[in-house]
């Protein structure tokens, strides 16, 4: 840990061996000041760089990865900003560290330091790269420089919105000791603890200021979801988030038991998925959806509640209150709530920007009764981990 400790100075009558313990505090809090200092001297730090690693959801799946090497390598993990979703990398606004993960949390797993005590301990610049663009066995020259020319548009966003210098000639050099990288012939889907236990100079770095870009080129080529258990309680969302969605629970839902439904099926999806080249994929839920109407989902979710005993819903959607599916549900299904509810009744949300909306619902899912999630979607994905793989469904299994 290098932030600094900082101790009280109180005054006192009483004497030891002639000096007053006001001097004594002061000595302690000078030597602790001090070999924080010297601490600092010799870590290494790695610096998750999140912006242009998709969503937020896919941003914190790879914070956890580079957490995981992270600790096993011994180096002290940057507490990184996270980013908005955007059109542009320029209007993927950052959010601080605090505001998406608790920080004290993930301390117990691993090393931390502020991103400020990163910007002075390296004078704002990066030494080398962990660069995750080689994601899989005998990738292409072509995609991997298309997947570098990304990254490299990134690392110049990236100093727009933090003021870290990152030099983009490491993302150009095919072998650099400025560069690491897993070497292209080593094991592909093997889990993270066993690829750097079997490996053990992969990964590793002799510089001090190191930045991991796009590690979420990574996330399937060492896969750490076998062990989830193990890492999720480290992995906790902020304070104020926890708060707001304690307090709905409270107030709003009156602590009734509920099942939460995340509908990740709007246009967006049904536009990505459901297209031709992959409606192989899944080609019986995307012909669900389609003939799908709002009284025949109340009716599943209403019967599905009576069956388990559950009193309340809590319905997680981009979809507002005009659109059919949610009037269907407010007038088939008991006691439920929706998103605009939840902005409606918490002072800290906004309709002009969900990314707290979002991480407030994920944490009203993962404290559910009952949680149906969205086939093909991280942000399910997120709350099925938080709730370690227990009482889920998808929630197409209820119409298909």
């Amino acid at each position: 840990m290098n932030d600094r400790r900082v101790y009280p100075i109180t005054y006192s009558k009483d004497l030891k061996n002639g000096q007053d313990i006001q001097q004594d505090m002061q000595q302690d809090f000078n030597q602790e000041r001090d070999a924080d200092e010297e601490a600092s001297l010799h870590s290494q730090y790695i610096l998750p760089v999140l912006l242009g690693n998709n969503g937020p959801n896919n941003q914190i799946q790879s914070l956890k990865l580079v957490s995981i090497i992270a600790q096993r390598r011994n180096l002290t993990l940057v507490l990184a900003p996270f980013f908005d979703h955007g059109a542009t990398l320029e209007t993927q606004r950052p959010h601080t560290f605090e505001e998406t993960l608790d920080p004290d949390m993930l301390a117990q797993f691993v090393s931390v330091v502020t991103m400020e005590e990163f910007k002075r301990q390296c004078k704002g610049t990066v030494d080398a790269v962990f660069l995750g663009t080689n994601m899989v066995i005998n990738q292409t020259l072509s995609k991997t420089k298309k997947q570098n020319i990304g990254v490299g548009h990134s690392v110049k966003a990236y100093y727009t919105w933090t003021g870290v210098t990152i030099p983009s000639t490491f993302l150009y050099m095919n072998r650099s000791d400025d560069v690491i990288q897993i070497h292209a012939d080593l094991p592909y889907d093997i889990p993270v603890e066993d690829f750097l236990d079997k490996y053990p100079d992969s990964l590793t770095t002799s510089h001090r200021c190191n930045a991991f870009l796009y590690p979420y080129g990574y996330l399937g080529r060492l896969v750490y979801w076998e062990h989830i258990n193990r890492y999720t309680k480290y992995f906790v969302r902020g304070k104020a988030v926890r708060e707001t969605a304690q307090t709905f629970i409270k107030t709003a839902m009156r602590n009734l038991t509920y099942v939460c439904i995340h509908w990740r099926y709007n246009r967006e999806w049904k536009k990505y998925w459901c297209s031709k080249h992959r409606a192989d994929n899944d080609l019986d839920l995307c012909n669900s959806l389609l003939t799908l109407a709002p009284y025949q989902l109340a009716t599943k979710i209403s019967h599905f509640m009576a069956e388990s005993d559950i009193k309340a819903a809590y319905f997680a959607s981009e979809l507002d209150n005009q659109n059919d599916l949610v009037k269907g549900l407010r007038q088939g299904v008991p006691n439920i709530h929706t998103t605009s509810d939840l902005i409606d009744e918490s002072p800290k949300l906004s309709r002009d920007n969900n990314y707290l909306t979002s991480l407030v619902e994920q944490e009203i899912c993962k404290e559910s009764t009952f949680y149906l999630s969205s086939k093909l979607s991280s942000w399910s994905d997120m709350v099925i981990e938080d709730r370690y793989n227990q009482r889920w469904q998808d929630v197409d299994e209820l119409f298909r």
